[in-house]
């Protein structure tokens, strides 16, 4: 079944515009260091249209302070910090330059969701209700915002903060907003009603579509079945969304995943690593992510990995041989092919951004 769904992605991927041939694919990267705010650890997060990043980057040899950062016509800066916050981070950048993350506010620490405007000035955007934390995770061009608050999917608007609902009317179904594209759709994870061996409610990815009243939610199953976990944590402009999927009910190993036209297809991984990971889709449907042995924890053995052509790439082999990188984890791709992570130089996690040279 898998050889089945892998042809038919790369035949999807063609019919979009995607090179015909594997040597047409091959396309080799330029790496460029984006540098810290003075510690030896930085993160590209997100990247923009024209080549923008966002990310975190520490400012000493210790794990705080960590500030989000904007990297902009080469030149890296530190983007404002709510009062007395010594940890913040960008998620995602827009075509307009405006950035969303986390700021954690001090005594007691709590995630605030937080939009900077492209002169890095910082906004706090509230909760949900009486809820006490937030986090904001993408938007779109017109400055709507997804995140999360209160255990609840939400969308920053013009109102405030808006509910996108559950897959689940149980009391106290939690869900997850990870994505928005330009339509206004948005996707994530949510909790279902249906339970595991062990009685836990299963989440399961889904898109929401926006309508006047609200948003519609559409479970987008697992590769494991409806008693399987599933998350999207990318939703480009034509619906297609990835993330990652348990293959089995009760199983340990993740796979990347992608939900396009209705089917739910295993990505796959690279260099027999366990598992994977995809983090976003572009408009070509070429996903980024990694692979790794230990789930979740791409620093320690991950590797980046671009699926395009119904293949798994480690971009490792797409960069030249003598960079002294090793490519860790793609976080973000643009609808250009550049594509923003982090990986390790010179002994340290460095943020990078990856410019196709064709």
């Amino acid at each position: 079944m898998r050889v089945l769904l892998a042809l038919s992605l790369s035949a999807t991927l063609l019919a979009v515009g995607a090179p015909a041939t594997a040597d047409e694919s091959a396309v080799a990267y330029d790496v460029i260091d984006l540098g810290t705010l003075g510690g030896t650890a930085s993160f590209a997060l997100g990247v923009n249209a024209r080549g923008e990043v966002v990310g975190t980057s520490r400012t000493t040899t210790g794990t705080r302070p960590q500030y989000a950062f904007s990297w902009r016509g080469g030149a890296l800066r530190q983007l404002d910090q709510l009062p007395g916050s010594t940890f913040s981070r960008a998620f995602a950048v827009n075509s307009r330059g405006q950035a969303v993350g986390e700021a954690f506010t001090p005594s007691p620490e709590r995630s605030r969701a937080v939009r900077w405007d492209a002169d890095g000035r910082i906004e706090d955007l509230g909760t949900l209700g009486d809820a006490t934390g937030a986090v904001a995770n993408d938007l779109n061009t017109r400055g709507r915002v997804v995140g999360t608050s209160g255990g609840h999917a939400v969308v920053w608007g013009a109102a405030g903060a808006q509910a996108v609902g559950s897959l689940s009317d149980a009391p106290g179904a939690t869900s997850r907003g990870n994505a928005i594209n330009e339509p206004g759709a948005v996707a994530g994870t949510a909790q279902t009603d249906v339970l595991s061996a062990s009685g836990q409610r299963v989440s399961h990815a889904f898109v929401a579509t926006p309508h006047s009243g609200g948003y519609t939610l559409t479970d987008l199953g697992s590769l494991g079945g409806e008693a399987a976990y599933s998350t999207a944590f990318g939703l480009n402009d034509r619906g297609d969304a990835v993330g990652e999927s348990v293959p089995a009910p009760g199983g340990s190993t993740y796979r990347a995943t992608l939900w396009v036209d209705g089917r739910t297809v295993d990505l796959g991984t690279v260099a027999g690593l366990r598992h994977s990971r995809a983090d976003d889709v572009n408009d070509r449907r070429q996903a980024v992510g990694h692979a790794s042995g230990f789930y979740n924890f791409p620093t320690i053995d991950g590797v980046a990995v671009l699926w395009e052509h119904g293949q798994a790439v480690d971009l490792n082999t797409r960069i030249p041989a003598a960079s002294g990188w090793v490519l860790r984890h793609a976080q973000s791709i643009s609808n250009r092919g550049e594509i923003a992570g982090y990986g390790t130089r010179d002994g340290q996690t460095r943020a990078y951004l990856l410019r196709p040279r064709s």
